[in-house]
């Protein structure tokens, strides 16, 4: 899983306008990919912040259903 979600997160840092990281990020963003992300955080101790990275990339665009899970506890 930590590979997946830093293939993800480097994929998003080469974009270099805000427009095209949120287009993409319309397309991979799920309530799954979410909760998927959260999990992972919460038990993961060494990768935890390549989640975190995109949870807050991700927020760029889906700011309050990322506020109104469960990433608080996380953080």
């Amino acid at each position: 899983m930590a590979t997946l979600i830093h293939k993800v997160n480097l994929l998003l840092l080469e974009y270099d306008s805000i427009n095209d990281l949120k287009n993409i990020s319309n397309l991979i963003f799920t309530d799954k990919l979410l909760n998927t992300l959260i999990d992972f955080c919460m038990n993961t101790e060494n990768f935890a912040n390549f989640g975190i990275r995109l949870i807050e990339i991700l927020s760029l665009e889906f700011t309050k259903k990322i506020a109104r899970s469960e990433i608080f506890a996380v953080i």
